[in-house]
């Protein structure tokens, strides 16, 4: 799944798909000319992210 998909998925922007990417560390796979590639495993973590913003649960370090 492309990022754009994946935005539309999680009715999410794709600027936030970035920048949960960054906070978290997380290393999504790319494709030969560069485009990530969201496989089922990021679609969870990006799922559980949401779920627990929604709980309150904030992204402070």
């Amino acid at each position: 799944m492309n990022t754009n998909e994946l935005a539309k998925k999680l009715e999410i922007s794709t600027e936030t798909l970035y920048k949960y990417e960054r906070y978290f560390s997380l290393k999504i796979k790319r494709n030969e000319d560069n485009k990530r590639i969201y496989e089922n495993k990021d679609i969870d973590i990006f799922q559980n992210i949401l779920e627990l913003k929604e709980r309150g649960l904030g992204l402070a370090r």
